[in-house]
């Protein structure tokens, strides 16, 4: 089963943090496939890049 993962425009606020922790969660309960999705992203900041290439 694929897990298609919708990636909003992340930032450096808190909020955003939150936002990849959980992407984070979802994906630690994916095993098989993941999809990133960055239709909706308009701009990611240098620590989300890091962190989704990761």
């Amino acid at each position: 089963m694929s897990l298609i993962l919708e990636i909003p425009t992340i930032n450096d606020k808190a909020k955003d943090f939150d936002c990849l922790s959980q992407l984070w969660q979802r994906v630690q309960a994916e095993t098989e496939e993941v999809i990133f999705d960055f239709s909706r992203c308009h701009f990611l900041r240098q620590n989300a890049v890091a962190f989704l290439g990761g």
